[in-house]
Formats: C-alpha cells, sequence, structure tokens
C-alpha cells in the first residue's frame, strides 16, 4: 500500500525531476562551449606542430 505521504514525496521528486532535467540540458550546452575551444586551440596546436617538425625534417634533408 501506498501512504499519501509516499505518493507527496515521489510527486515532488518527480517535479524537480523535471527542472533537474532541464538544469542539466543548460550545463551541457554551456559546458559545450569551452569544450570546443579547447578543442579547436588543441586542434591548431596539433596542425602548428606537425607543420614545425615537417619544417624541420625538410631543413635537415636540405642540409645533408
Amino acid at each position: 500500500m501506498v501512504s499519501i505521504h509516499d505518493s507527496v514525496i515521489f510527486d515532488r521528486e518527480r517535479r524537480s525531476g523535471t527542472s533537474w532535467v532541464k538544469v542539466r540540458r543548460r550545463a551541457l550546452s554551456l559546458a559545450l562551449v569551452p569544450l570546443s575551444l579547447i578543442l579547436m586551440g588543441l586542434g591548431t596546436l596539433a596542425m602548428s606542430i606537425a607543420v614545425g617538425l615537417n619544417r624541420a625534417t625538410s631543413m635537415a634533408h636540405v642540409r645533408k
């Protein structure tokens, strides 16, 4: 048997659950911005490192 108290608590949890989903979605969308920026920064870093390595190897080949 479910008591009235239990149903009230369940109703409250259900209501807070919907708001929690909204908060989570907002937090996710907010977290995605810096994450994408960090990923872009890492990508450019990797590209510059690759370019630098290519230049270094080509310079070494020229010296030989």
